[in-house]
């Protein structure tokens, strides 16, 4: 096979799918480019996601008629003079590729004007072809328009694969919200003529960020700050208790620059360490300040990726940062509050009473309510009480002696009232091996395990994880049988407004919300009034549930949508089942459901029952 050279045209091509791998990366590209021109106002303009237009201008230095011919030419640009520029960069733009990569698959027009010129240039271009040139004039003292139609009209293989027109718009949406928040900038941005965007450039970071993402409020905002003089850590982090379930909240920047590193999210989820639940990621605007000596930029063809000279000590200073600020940005609080009866039968119902010795008598509460740095979602109540000659009770207003001692009182209801068992009834539970153990349930350990026993075995079964299977099933089998999920009605509709991916995201998924058992209307102003949630389940947070079902359409994509109605039912089951510390009611017919359905693990995969032989106790206890 002879070895050939490609041509001219065939290079540009490929150069091309390389840098332009959708039409946010044409965005992205054009507006660094005006950032790099000392712009202090861009206006974005799409239509059809990008695919037939994009439109970028700003009021930078500009440019002449020379200078547009030659930008547009490969490997032409401002920003190097030697190779040892290239680790001191200071600009987004330096290879000179995006411009003439973006001329070669479109059909292009710069408008350019410099501050001395009294009009401005615009030239016309065809997959890289000057086809007409004028001179204008230009409302602006200086600054650039390039307008970008078509994108890969000339490649159709390639152009088959940009996205649908909703996907690529939420990407360019993306990458703009990275500009606004990172820069002193004001930005304008429309999507098919309608204004998405309108940030001024002295808009604090919190504010621009509430704009962003309105459902991260600014209670739970913590700021970062620290300064290591070689390098500078800063930005705006969630409390614990605003997540996700995905790191698409998650945003890092090194220099100003955008980027994606895998290294950087696990440091930044390290920083939080235990405070988060399992599955659940913070938000966060992290900017990374570092001589341009001590970074590479130039490792990924979209400059999407960058790598430090001295790697773990930056990953070791961006994990601290994280954990002083919350460390320190974070409260410890105990709220005292009072619960009053109407009478003495509500009070005794209310408490058991211990006999300790004939004088002394233990009340002991779990109705307590503690609030840990306001970071916890579970809140009980703490009460205290003394003991009257009378035999009434009466709060004291507040604890004098520290050094007294305090009776407390257990909230009955979180004690399993195994009356409502029937002590005689067994249920049939297969394990992994598929033999079959009859069982009875002896009592309820820790707030979230279920002992059971058979004449061999000791049973340990996870109730949170064995009732969102057992949801998971019911829910999985009605939507099999009706093709859709029952909804009940809300007496009062509720209104809640989402950042403007997930409102677009649930705009054009209408019908899959409704299916899950969502009624949903769509609002203005990026807001959705639910109508209806899913019938036969208890939803305690239903604006997490939607936002968390429209991140798996966000992440698994539209086309694939009837592909992931089962990871959606999982979800809905998570939210939906008992949690540590819930009433544990049913105990017995939920043992009856994992019997139904022979259920071994969660949706998720986890085990539900944990087996130990009696002949291993009894071995353990050498009573063997």
């Amino acid at each position: 096979m002879k070895i050939k050279r490609l041509s001219d045209d065939i290079i540009m091509k490929i150069a091309a799918g390389e840098v332009i791998t959708g039409t946010y990366a044409v965005v992205k590209e054009l507006v660094e480019n005006s950032i790099d021109s000392d712009s202090n106002d861009i206006k974005i303009s799409i239509k059809d996601g990008g695919k037939t237009y994009i439109k970028v201008e700003d009021n930078g230095f500009g440019m002449n008629e020379e200078n547009i011919l030659a930008a547009v030419q490969p490997h032409t640009t401002s920003k190097l003079n030697q190779l040892n520029d290239l680790y001191a960069l200071n600009t987004y733009g330096f290879r000179g590729e995006a411009l003439s990569s973006i001329c070669q698959v479109s059909r292009m027009t710069i408008i350019s004007k410099e501050e001395d010129e009294k009009l401005g240039t615009k030239i016309d271009f065809i997959a890289g072809k000057k086809v007409n040139i004028e001179k204008v004039p230009i409302k602006n003292n200086s600054g650039t328009i390039i307008e970008v139609y078509d994108l890969f009209f000339n490649v159709p293989a390639r152009r088959k694969f940009l996205k649908s027109s909703s996907a690529e718009s939420r990407n360019v949406t993306e990458i703009v919200e990275k500009f606004i928040a990172s820069s002193n900038i004001s930005y304008s941005y429309y999507r098919n003529d309608k204004m998405i965007y309108n940030v001024q450039k002295d808009m604090k970071l919190e504010n621009k960020l509430n704009i962003i993402y309105p459902e991260w409020k600014k209670d739970g905002f913590i700021s970062v700050n620290r300064d290591d003089g070689w390098i500078k850590v800063k930005g705006m982090i969630s409390n614990p208790k605003y997540t996700r379930n995905n790191r698409t909240g998650q945003n890092f920047f090194v220099n100003n620059r955008y980027i994606k590193s895998g290294a950087i999210f696990t440091v930044f989820e390290a920083g939080y360490a235990h405070m988060l639940e399992k599955g659940r990621h913070p938000y966060g605007f992290l900017f990374v300040e570092i001589s341009p000596d001590e970074v590479d930029v130039n490792v990924h063809p979209q400059k999407l990726e960058v790598k430090f000279s001295d790697n773990t000590s930056v990953m070791n200073i961006i994990k601290g940062a994280i954990r002083d600020s919350l460390n320190e940005q974070t409260k410890f609080e105990i709220n005292f509050v009072e619960k009053s009866f109407n009478d003495q039968n509500e009070i005794n119902n209310y408490y058991i009473k211990e006999e300790k010795s004939p004088n002394e008598k233990i009340e002991k509460s779990y109705n307590k309510e503690y609030i840990l740095n306001e970071n916890i979602p579970n809140k009980k109540n703490i009460e205290y009480l003394e003991e009257n000659n009378d035999n009434s009770f009466e709060y004291k207003k507040k604890i004098d002696n520290y050094n007294s001692k305090i009776n407390y009182d257990i909230k009955k209801e979180k004690l399993y009232n195994f009356d409502k068992l029937s002590e005689n009834k067994n249920y049939e539970i297969k394990n992994e091996n598929n033999i079959n153990y009859n069982i009875r349930i002896i009592g309820i350990s820790n707030q979230r395990y279920i002992i059971a026993e058979s004449l061999e075995k000791l049973f340990l079964i996870d109730f949170h994880a064995a009732h969102e299977r057992v949801i998971f099933e019911k829910l999985k089998e009605q939507f099999i049988n009706e093709g859709r999920i029952n909804k009940k009605m809300i007496l009062i509709p509720e209104i809640i407004q989402f950042d403007n991916i997930t409102y677009e995201i649930i705009k054009e998924n209408i019908v899959y919300f409704d299916k899950m058992g969502i009624g949903l209307e769509i609002l203005e102003e990026n807001k959705i009034k639910i109508n209806s949630t899913p019938g036969n389940m208890k939803v305690k947070d239903i604006n997490s549930l939607i936002l968390d079902m429209a991140n798996l359409i966000r992440l698994k994509g539209i086309d694939s949508i009837d592909n992931i109605y089962d990871d959606t039912i999982a979800t809905m089951s998570c939210r939906a089942a008992v949690k540590t510390g819930d009433d544990f009611l049913g105990a017995d017919k939920l043992l009856e459901d994992i019997k139904k359905y022979n259920l071994l693990t969660c949706p998720h995969g986890r085990p539900i029952t944990m087996e130990i032989n009696f002949s291993k106790i009894d071995s353990y206890f050498k009573r063997t």
